[in-house]
C-alpha cells in the first residue's frame, strides 16, 4: 500500500483542497475594504499611537517596609565593678577575645539560647538579675570548673539536654553548674 501511486495522489489533493479553504476563510472577499474593518475592531493607528493618561489616584506611593528594630544591646560591663577582687583577678586573666565573647554570650542569652553561626549552642548558665550579677556568677562557675570558655554543643546531645534541665530550673545552684562543667570538660 506504501508503493501505490493512487494513495499518494489523493493525499497531495486532501492538502490542496485543505489549503484552499484555509485560504477562502482568511482572505476577504474581492473589493472589501479589509483595513475599514481591521480600524473598527483595534481602533486607528492615531488612537493606538496617543500617550496613555495615568488616572489621578488619592492612595499614597507605596512605601518600603520600614527597617527592623533590634532591642537595645546590653551596655559593656565594666570588670572593677565586679564585687570581689578574685573575679576581677580572674577576669583579668582572661583574653579581651575571651571576655568580649563572654559580654557577647551574655547578651545574647538575655534573648534566649545562644546560637553559634556553625548551628552549635553555646551552653551558658542562665542570667542571673544585672549583667554585672551573671558576669559575676558566671566567672566564679568558670573559675571553680576550670574553664576559660563557654563549651559549644550541638542541639539534641546529652551535654544539651543536661544544659537544658540545669537552665529550666531557678533553682539549680552554682555548684550543680560547676559540676556540670566539670563533667564536660573531661
Amino acid at each position: 500500500m506504501r508503493n501505490n501511486p493512487l494513495v499518494h495522489l489523493l493525499g497531495v489533493a486532501l492538502l490542496f483542497v485543505t489549503a484552499a479553504g484555509v485560504a477562502l476563510a482568511v482572505l476577504p472577499p474581492a473589493g472589501a475594504d479589509n483595513e475599514a474593518d481591521l480600524d473598527a475592531i483595534f481602533g486607528t493607528d492615531a488612537e493606538l499611537s496617543a500617550p496613555v493618561e495615568i488616572p489621578d489616584n488619592d492612595e499614597p506611593e507605596w512605601k518600603p517596609v520600614e527597617p527592623l528594630v533590634l532591642p537595645p544591646a546590653v551596655a559593656p560591663i565594666d570588670l572593677q565593678k565586679l564585687p570581689t577582687l578574685e573575679l576581677r583577678r580572674f577576669a583579668a586573666s582572661l583574653s579581651p577575645v575571651q571576655l568580649t565573647a563572654l559580654g557577647t554570650a551574655i547578651a545574647q542569652a538575655a534573648y534566649g539560647e545562644v546560637i553559634t553561626p556553625q548551628g552549635l549552642v553555646v551552653l551558658t548558665p542562665p542570667l542571673r538579675g544585672t549583667p554585672l550579677e551573671s558576669l559575676a556568677s558566671w566567672l566564679r562557675i568558670m573559675s571553680a570548673a576550670g574553664i576559660t570558655e563557654l563549651p559549644l554543643w550541638a542541639s539534641g546531645t546529652p551535654a544539651w539536654v543536661r544544659w537544658r534541665q540545669l537552665s529550666a530550673s531557678p533553682l539549680t545552684t552554682e555548684a550543680e553548674w560547676i559540676g556540670f562543667y566539670r563533667s564536660l570538660k573531661t
